[in-house]
């Protein structure tokens, strides 16, 4: 899948659900655009790990890099 800086990864939030990994990293650049794609995970899913990076010193960005554990069945 390609995607484009800070839009999400909104057309992978599908498959993802159907493959089921029992772990996804997921890293953004967007605050926005992570949680919505996080939402669309939704009960599926639960953030178990996030970790903000300053890549950018004196910016307004940040990376987020997050681990999210799929829920038993």
């Amino acid at each position: 899948y390609l995607m484009s800086p800070r839009t999400g990864a909104l057309d992978v939030m599908e498959p993802l659900r159907t493959l089921a990994p029992d772990r996804i990293v997921y890293v953004s650049c967007d605050v926005a655009t992570f949680a919505r794609d996080l939402a669309r995970l939704g009960p599926t899913y639960t953030l178990s790990r996030l970790a903000m990076l300053d890549l950018f010193p004196d910016t307004l960005h940040v990376e987020l890099v997050a681990r999210l554990e799929r829920v038993a069945r």
